[in-house]
């Protein structure tokens, strides 16, 4: 689920990657070893979005932008508690303005991200794998709300979206290594397919 690439180049780090560029999104391996490299590392994959003041006329009751003082710790800030950063909550209402659906699924995919880099100094390996497999199944429900007939449909817009959120998510040095420890933490674990299926589609 989580690449390993240079602690140094600290945009490219993605739990739960895809391709540079895939034609197809794939299922998420347990192999860690498999991540999300982009071609131009340090460059924003996500399309233009609507404006700041568009996003805040839209959606009034959203916590404010922290800027970068939502940098200046692995949890950043999440004013409204709900486990997803102010800064990448915001960012997924920017890019699904009009399609509440594909917000939930991203949301629902932010909040697994978040949950495994911040608890990762102190989670055991089973409590990593648990996180992580969460992560899988935010991905599996995210192939029901973007339109899949099922849970297993491939679908290139929710590889892509995975790619966009993981860019916004590990934003810093610290998140990058947190991500990377969730990766040694996860490497050669075993799991069975039964053990991520979307036991909860978004609705």
């Amino acid at each position: 689920m989580l690449m390993l690439s240079s602690v140094l180049v600290l945009l490219c780090g993605c739990s739960g990657g895809g391709g540079s560029a895939p034609s197809a999104e794939e299922e998420p391996n347990p192999d860690p070893t498999t991540g999300f490299v982009p071609e131009n590392p340090g460059e924003d994959p996500s399309p233009d979005m609507i404006p700041v003041d568009e996003l805040d006329r839209l959606f009034p009751n959203l916590p404010p932008d922290p800027g970068e003082a939502g940098k200046q710790t692995l949890e950043g800030i999440d004013a409204d508690g709900d486990g997803v950063r102010d800064d990448v909550q915001r960012w997924i209402y920017r890019r699904y303005p009009n399609d509440e659906l594909k917000r939930k699924a991203m949301l629902r995919y932010a909040k697994a991200l978040q949950a495994s880099i911040v608890n990762v100094d102190r989670d055991s390996r089973d409590q990593v794998r648990a996180r992580v497999l969460d992560g899988f199944r935010a991905i599996r429900c995210a192939r029901l709300a973007f339109g899949g007939a099922n849970e297993f449909d491939l679908i290139d817009e929710v590889a892509e979206a995975r790619r966009e959120v993981q860019f916004q998510m590990l934003n810093t040095q610290e998140r990058v290594i947190a991500d990377l420890t969730v990766d040694a933490k996860f490497s050669g674990q075993v799991v069975g397919a039964e053990e991520w299926t979307c036991t909860d589609p978004i609705r």
